[in-house]
């Protein structure tokens, strides 16, 4: 889930997104984006909150691109998804460290604070994709197909007062 302004937005597992509204206390289905790649479950999509903190959507194909989309509306305040950037994730890691990436690419989570997303190459590469700089950081490898989501979290210490 991303929190978007006043309102919480679920990835649902045919991609589109379930959207609570706090001030309305309403649910909206949001479909996904109709040009979006032809993938029909959630481990492609990830919802994302977008620098002008309205809503995007990240979208992955198999020929390990992805398609970053936003919320916008029209001069009739129609609002839809417009298709802001691919981006071909393949030209972003070194295939000299990893020359066995071939076209398979999965989103397993999202960090909103950081605007990282967290990939999967080939069920076993796991990267962090940080959207602003376009930089990966690799986090891991799994020998295993046993697909997990990533939750980032975090915690933090304050130092107690002096009495």
């Amino acid at each position: 889930s991303v929190l978007v302004g006043n309102t919480l937005c679920w990835l649902l597992y045919n991609a589109d997104l379930l959207q609570f509204d706090f001030g309305n206390q309403t649910f909206v289905v949001i479909e996904k984006p109709a040009d979006a790649y032809a993938h029909v479950n959630c481990w492609y999509f990830q919802p994302l909150r977008r620098e002008d903190g309205g809503l995007g959507l990240a979208v992955c194909s198999k020929n390990l691109s992805m398609q970053l989309w936003t919320r916008k509306s029209n001069c009739d305040d129609v609002v839809s998804w417009v298709l802001e950037k691919t981006i071909q994730l393949d030209d972003q890691i070194s295939h000299r460290l990893f020359p066995s990436l071939t076209r398979s690419v999965m989103m397993m989570g999202y960090d909103e604070n950081t605007n990282v997303i967290f990939l999967c190459f080939e069920s076993r590469h796991h990267f962090m994709f940080q959207l602003d700089s376009m930089q990966f950081r690799h986090i891991g490898t799994k020998t295993n197909w046993d697909y997990k989501m990533c939750y980032p979290y975090r915690s933090f210490c304050t130092e107690e007062a002096p009495q």
